[in-house]
This record gives structure tokens, sequence and C-alpha cells, in this order.
């Protein structure tokens, strides 16, 4: 693609990317967004850990995995009317069919924090302009994560948004664009 240096965006695991890219990659990543981001060992979460349990393959048979992402969502976006039927759809499609599910059921499964943890003194030494933006409700990283990746990092701002989830792209677009605006022409 020919892009030598961008500012980089990372929700959640992707920020837990974002931040291994920042150590990594130093003179490629101008600016760092970190939005409601794993930090260390705090993920995943205990709803995504019990998936290793072997009686999952079995569950995942016959669950409504449709009702089960709508109340994932619903927890995850506190501005009421963002959940919809297409919304949850979206999210949905790709494990319709049992192939989808294991497959899922797989990538839940392979998820851990060893590299983030094990090159935790790397990521100590970014220096990349960063903004952590979080949702002050997120029931998934609760906000006090934000102040401890802050902690972490040497050139950061942190915003909370109030209110908003996990899923704050989802949850406050308007809100989120305008933060990443104003930090990508001021920093």
């Amino acid at each position: 693609m020919g892009v030598h240096q961008a500012a980089v965006v990372g929700h959640d695991i992707g920020g837990g990317i974002a931040q291994l890219m920042a150590a990594d990659e130093p003179q490629r990543v101008a600016r760092l967004i970190l939005i409601d981001s794993v930090v260390d060992n705090n993920w995943p979460v205990a709803d995504i850990a019990r998936l290793k349990e072997p009686a999952w393959d079995q569950i995942m048979v016959n669950i409504d995995l449709r009702k089960c992402l709508r109340k994932g969502l619903e927890a995850g976006i506190v501005i009421e009317g963002r959940v919809t039927d297409e919304l949850v759809d979206e999210w949905t499609r790709p494990f319709q069919d049992l192939g989808g599910r294991r497959a899922y059921l797989r990538a839940a499964r392979a998820l851990n924090n060893r590299d983030l943890v094990s090159r935790s003194k790397h990521i100590e030494e970014i220096e990349t302009p960063t903004l952590i933006l979080w949702g002050a409700n997120d029931k998934f990283l609760e906000p006090q994560w934000a102040e401890a990746l802050k902690h972490k990092l040497r050139d950061t701002a942190v915003e909370i948004i109030d209110p908003g989830g996990h899923f704050l792209p989802l949850d406050r677009p308007d809100a989120v664009t305008e933060a990443i605006t104003r930090f990508l022409t001021t920093r």
C-alpha cells in the first residue's frame, strides 16, 4: 500500500495489537489511539475465558447465538436504541452455521494475553503520542484500566466518554470521531 507511517486505532483486543505494533515499529506509528483497550492481563474477560471449557463444544450446537450476542451488545452499548435488529444480524451472520460457531469457539479459545504481558517492558517504552478513549460505563473492561494504561505509556491523553459503554465506536460514534479528530489535529 505504500503507507510508511499512520495513526493506528485499536479497540479491545485490537488495542493490544496496536500497542504491540507501536512497540515493534515505532517509526511507522505516528499516533496511537486506544479505545477500551486490553491492558496486560485484564483479558480475556470471564465470559470469553469460560469458552475454553469442553462442554461448550456441544452447547454451541444448539445455543441461541443471536440472543447471546444481543445480550453482549446490550451490556456493551448504553445509548438506548443503538442495539438494533440489523446490528445483531450483522454480528450474528458469520456464526449462523455450525462451521461459523466452531470458528468462533476456536478464536475465543485461542485468545491469550501472553504477548502483551511478556512484552510489557517494551510497551512501557512507547513514546508515540497516544489517546486513550474509554466508555465511562464499560462493563467488560472497567474505566480504571484507562488510568492503568496511561501510567504504562509515556505520552498519553485520556478521555472518558460519559455516557459510553465498551463498544464505544458503536455507542458514541460522534464523541469518538470528535475526540480522534481533535487529537490528530492538535498533537
